[in-house]
C-alpha cells in the first residue's frame, strides 16, 4: 500500500531539495552530513539487500540474469564481428564486466521498482547525461562507473523512464571525465625472447612467488617463458558507436533495460577495437598450440589474453585458473563466474562438490616462513569500503555496512587498554578516497598511529615480522595467509558482516571458539588486554594449534615441500579430453 503523503524523490547528489514535500532519498550515501540530523522532512529509503536472506536469493536471481544476458550478448556480437563463437569463448571475454555491471544495475532497478510501489512520488527531476560520457575502453573501466555518483545519475535515470515514472527534465549537465582508475601498463617485449613458441604450458600473471614461477616451468620442460606482455593502451578507436544491433526481446523487463544499456556503455575493447587486439595477438610470442592455459589474474581485465584464450579453448586447450585469494568461502563469492568459465579451479586447499575443484595450498606462501625479529605492538588492518552500493559482497558494500564496520572498530578501541593503544598502529587502505572510518578513528585516537594508502603494496604477512600480533578486520586473505604461517592474527567482524558457505561453517567455528575470530569488539578488546603480555603462549596453546590445524588443512593448506604438485596436476589436465 502506498503511502498518503506525496514524496520529492532525491536520487542524485544534483536534486534539488524540497521545502514542501518530505524528500525520499534513495540512500544515505548521497547526504552524509544529513544522517544525524534529524530533520523532519527528510526520509531515506531502506535498502533491500541489507536483509541478508534477501541479497542472497537476489543473487542468485542475478546469476540466472546473468546467463539470458550472455546469451543475448553471444549472438549480438557474433554478428557485429562476424564470428561463430560459442557462449563459453564469449563469456572469458565478457564475464569480469558482467559480473560487476549487472548486480549493480539490477540492485538500482529494483530500488525504484519498490520505491513506486511503496511511495506516491511528485513528478522526479532528472539528471541528464549523453550516454557516450559512459562508454568504457575497457573491463577495469567497469569500477569507475559503479563507483562513480555520475554513472549513478545517468543509470537511475533511464530506469525512472523505463519504469514509467513521472519526471521532469532538469539539469542537463555537461560531459565529465569518469574514467580515472588508471594502472595502464605499457607493450614490453623481454630481452630473452624467442619468436617461436611451442610451449604447452601458457602460465601468465600466476600468484606465486617468483622462484615458484621459475621452478614450475623448468618441470614443466619449459625454458622458453619470457612472454611479451601486452598492452590495449595503443588502441585507439575514436569512431562515434553507431547502434547497429538488434535487441532480442526477453520476457524479462530488467533484462531488456539491461541488454538495451550494457550496449551503450560497453567497453571499446569488445566492439570497436576488437579487430585490431586479434591482430595485436598475431605478433606476440604466446604459444601457438598451448594445451594448457593457467593465470590467477589475466582474465579479469587483460582483453588480449581473454581474446587469447577465448581462440585456443576452441582449438582443445584448457584453461585453468589458480586461485589469487580469499575466495570461493562465501556465496556471493566471484568463483561462480570464474568457474563458469574455466575448466579446472585451483583452491588454496578449501574442496568443493563441483568437478572443477582441485584443492591445491596456499600459492603465495609456499616455502615462505615468518621470522620475527624483535616484534612490538600491534598492526591492526582497516579498509575503506565505497559508500554507494555495488555488487553483493561478503566484505561491507554499501555505507550503512561501512557505518557497522566503523562503529565496530571503534568500540574494539575503546575498550583497550590505553598502554596498548598506544603500541597499536592502524593501516589504512583507501582506495576509494572516502576517509570515512579513518577520520573517525583518527578523531576519537589521537594515541593511535594511523599509515595511510591508496594502494595495495606487496604481500600483508611480510608487517607480521615486526608485530606480535595482527588484527584483520573483515574476511579476507591477509587473515588466510597468517593462519596458513602460523603467525598470531585475530580477526574482528561483526555477524552481519560475515558471510559463509554452510559447508565450511564447522572450519570457523573452531575458529570462533578458540577465540580467533570475534564478533563483539568489547569481548575482543578485553580479551586482548588479558593475552597482550603473553601472546606467543596464548597462541600455540595446544588446543588452539589443533584448532588451526584442523581449518588449515582443509582451508588454507600450506605447502612445505619445493615445487611437486602442480606440474603433476597440470600434466593430469593437459591429457584429459576436449572439453569447449
Amino acid at each position: 500500500m502506498k503511502t498518503k503523503k506525496f514524496y520529492n524523490l532525491i536520487y542524485s547528489k544534483k536534486n534539488n531539495i524540497s521545502f514542501k514535500d518530505k524528500n525520499l532519498f534513495i540512500g544515505r550515501w548521497l547526504n552524509i552530513k544529513l544522517l544525524d540530523k534529524g530533520k523532519k522532512n527528510i526520509e531515506f529509503y531502506n535498502h533491500e539487500w541489507l536483509n541478508k536472506k534477501k541479497q542472497i536469493k537476489d543473487f542468485e536471481k542475478v546469476k540466472k540474469i546473468y546467463v539470458e544476458v550472455l546469451n543475448n550478448l553471444t549472438s549480438i556480437l557474433n554478428k557485429y564481428h562476424s564470428k561463430n563463437f560459442n557462449l563459453r569463448q564469449w563469456e572469458i571475454i565478457l564475464f569480469f564486466f558482467l559480473y560487476h555491471y549487472i548486480p549493480v544495475a539490477y540492485d538500482r532497478w529494483n530500488m525504484i521498482k519498490s520505491i513506486k510501489k511503496k511511495y506516491r512520488l511528485r513528478p522526479i527531476e532528472l539528471i541528464s547525461y549523453k550516454s557516450k560520457n559512459f562508454e568504457c575502453k575497457n573491463s577495469l573501466d567497469v569500477f569507475d562507473l559503479v563507483f562513480s555518483n555520475e554513472w549513478n545519475d545517468w543509470l537511475i535515470s533511464e530506469i525512472i523512464k523505463k519504469q514509467e515514472l513521472d519526471y521532469f527534465d532538469g539539469k542537463i549537465l555537461k560531459k565529465k571525465n569518469i574514467f580515472k582508475r588508471k594502472f595502464q601498463k605499457k607493450d614490453s617485449k623481454k630481452i630473452f625472447r624467442f619468436k617461436n613458441n611451442n610451449n604447452k604450458f601458457f602460465l601468465m600473471n600466476l600468484e606465486l612467488p617468483k622462484i615458484q614461477k621459475l621452478k614450475l616451468n623448468l618441470r614443466l620442460n619449459q625454458i622458453n617463458f619470457f612472454y611479451d606482455q601486452p598492452s590495449t593502451h595503443d588502441i585507439f578507436s575514436t569512431s562515434e558507436r553507431i547502434n547497429k544491433i538488434k535487441i532480442l526481446q526477453s520476457s524479462n523487463n530488467f533484462v531488456n533495460f539491461i541488454t538495451e544499456n550494457i550496449y551503450k556503455i560497453m567497453p571499446r575493447n569488445f566492439l570497436e577495437n576488437f579487430k585490431e587486439i586479434e591482430k595485436k595477438i598475431n605478433s606476440l610470442n604466446w604459444p601457438k598450440n598451448p594445451k594448457v592455459i593457467m593465470t590467477s589474474y589475466s582474465h579479469f581485465t587483460d582483453e588480449v589474453f581473454c581474446i587469447y584464450t577465448a581462440k585456443k579453448i576452441k582449438e582443445g586447450a584448457k584453461f585453468v585458473i589458480l586461485q589469487h585469494g580469499h575466495q570461493g568461502h562465501h556465496d556471493f563469492c566471484g568463483t561462480y563466474y570464474e568457474k563458469r568459465v574455466c575448466d579446472k579451479y585451483l583452491t588454496w586447499g578449501n574442496k568443493s562438490k563441483d568437478k572443477k575443484t582441485i584443492p591445491l595450498f596456499v600459492s603465495t606462501v609456499i616455502k615462505k616462513n615468518i621470522k620475527k625479529k624483535n616484534p612490538s605492538g600491534i598492526l591492526l588492518k582497516l579498509t575503506e569500503f565505497t559508500l554507494i552500493p555495488w555488487k553483493a559482497n561478503h566484505s561491507p558494500r554499501e555505507i550503512e555496512g561501512v557505518t557497522e564496520y566503523r562503529n565496530n572498530l571503534t568500540n574494539f578501541l575503546s575498550n583497550l587498554e590505553k598502554k596498548i593503544k598506544k603500541k597499536t598502529t592502524i593501516k589504512s587502505y583507501d582506495f576509494t578516497n572516502s576517509n570515512y572510518v579513518t577520520k573517525e578513528i583518527k578523531k576519537n585516537f589521537k594515541e593511535v598511529k594511523i599509515n595511510k594508502f591508496n594502494r595495495l603494496i606487496g604481500r600483508g604477512y611480510v608487517e607480521a615480522r615486526d608485530k606480535n600480533l595482527i588484527i584483520e578486520t573483515f574476511n579476507s586473505t591477509g587473515f588466510l595467509e597468517l593462519l596458513t604461517m602460523n603467525s598470531p592474527v585475530i580477526l574482528i567482524t561483526t555477524k552481519n558482516l560475515f558471510h559463509i558457505k554452510k559447508e565450511y561453517s564447522r572450519y570457523y567455528d573452531s575458529l570462533i571458539k578458540n577465540k580467533i575470530i570475534f564478533f563483539d569488539p568489547k569481548e575482543a578488546a578485553k580479551y586482548i588486554n588479558l593475552i597482550y603480555l603473553k601472546i606467543d603462549e596464548w597462541w600455540f596453546e595446544k588446543k588452539r594449534q589443533k584448532a588451526i590445524e584442523f581449518f588449515c588443512e582443509n582451508m588454507c593448506r600450506f605447502e612445505k615441500n619445493q615445487m611437486k604438485v602442480l606440474p603433476k596436476i597440470l600434466k593430469k589436465i593437459s591429457n584429459e579430453s576436449k572439453n569447449v
